[in-house]
């Protein structure tokens, strides 16, 4: 990112409030070198990195064990409140400036804390949301999410896929569920303020009514794009997108099998944009390969993944703990070149679109928030 990021730090980044704990230890936000929290579409876990300076020799507190917690808690000038609890996943000491003792930790929400060490083999006959949502029941876990992440809001979809099935003890239960999910088409995954299971078409969701913008002199604009970088159909990610697949299927003395379909088959379906797949997709015939369950919306799943990462646009924005929340489509508006008339009126109409937000990072610096915003374009179809 270029120095443009450095006029981020003006009133619109202020927050009213902010603060850090270690369990019960309030850190000095002078000692807070680097607070960053990480939210993806893509995976269900927060994640964050913390680097203090060790002024006051926090190390004399007897403060690390095997459940040693952050807690954040913040108000934007929106007059969004955040809370947050995290289990501290890695702890590092190091020497800051030769001055002071560091620490550098990393850590993840509580949550999935909880899930990721949780091995408990269940037979049900039911769908696997409702499955899912009995372990909730039985390990009270939305408790746990009230307590740790009162601003989040959970909401899952009925997978309405009524079977037998046993949840094995051979992998976690969020591993489990995310694969049995995916199975069917849905995405288990959680922000700032929501927690979700869906399966909803990008064509259908919400829409963010502001829109982001360099194209303006206001520097204290909530959503003005200070700094961006953007990275167009990498060639990593279009040679490897999955080639069609041949399914095999053991189900005691049945084999059952189904041909997955070409990218260019679902893209109507996945109602992002019309503009052609088949360049992304450089394979041809059929990948062979087995499965324990039969699941014809993996493929579909992975190549939405695939499709999305094709065209990556990342944004540098002043914080707010209110708007700028994965899992939303928005608008970007791009100035045009000032060098040439045309441009500078009609404004960069190859850049500006609509995209979806699959990742967005917090950091807090002092009492001030920025957030980098990765977006992936989805309407092609208009330029």
């Amino acid at each position: 990112m270029s120095s443009a990021a450095s006029k981020l730090f003006n009133r619109s980044t202020i927050l009213q409030y902010n603060t850090v704990f270690i369990n019960d230890y309030e850190l000095s936000l002078e000692d807070v070198v680097s607070l960053e929290i990480k939210y993806d579409y893509f995976s269900f876990i927060v994640t964050g990195t913390m680097i203090f300076k060790d002024s006051v020799e926090i190390s004399e507190l007897d403060i690390w064990d095997a459940k040693t917690r952050i807690m954040v808690y913040g108000q934007d000038i929106y007059d969004e409140f955040f809370t947050r609890f995290f289990r501290v996943t890695n702890v590092q000491q190091e020497l800051y400036n030769e001055r002071f003792k560091a620490y550098n930790i990393e850590f993840m929400d509580t949550f999935s804390y909880e899930i990721k060490n949780t091995y408990i083999s269940k037979s049900f006959n039911s769908s696997k949301s409702a499955a899912f949502q009995k372990y909730f029941d039985e390990f009270k876990w939305d408790d746990i999410i009230s307590d740790d992440s009162p601003q989040l809001k959970k909401t899952f979809e009925d997978t309405g896929d009524v079977e037998p099935f046993i949840v094995p003890a051979d992998r976690n239960i969020l591993e489990y569920f995310e694969y049995a999910f995916s199975l069917k088409g849905y995405r288990l995954y959680q922000g700032r303020n929501v927690m979700r299971l869906t399966n909803e078409d990008f064509g259908s969701k919400e829409k963010l009514s502001e829109t982001y913008t360099d194209n303006t002199e206001n520097d204290i604009y909530g959503f003005k794009i200070h700094d961006y970088s953007l990275t167009f159909n990498p060639i990593n990610i279009s040679n490897t997108v999955k080639p069609k697949d041949k399914i095999l299927k053991f189900d005691y003395n049945k084999i059952e099998d189904y041909e997955t379909d070409l990218l260019e088959d679902v893209y109507d379906s996945i109602k992002m944009n019309k503009k052609s797949m088949s360049s992304l997709q450089h394979t041809t015939g059929l990948k062979l390969r087995t499965q324990e369950l039969l699941g014809k919306e993996l493929h579909k799943y992975e190549l939405e993944e695939a499709y999305l990462d094709n065209n990556t646009l990342e944004i540098v924005v002043p914080g707010n703990f209110k708007y700028n929340e994965i899992g939303k489509l928005v608008d970007v508006d791009f100035k045009g070149n000032p060098l040439l008339t045309d441009l500078s009126k009609k404004g960069n109409k190859f850049n500006s679109g609509v995209y979806f937000v699959s990742r967005v990072t917090d950091r807090f610096v002092g009492n001030k928030l920025i957030q980098r915003l990765t977006l992936n374009r989805i309407d092609f179809d208009n330029i």
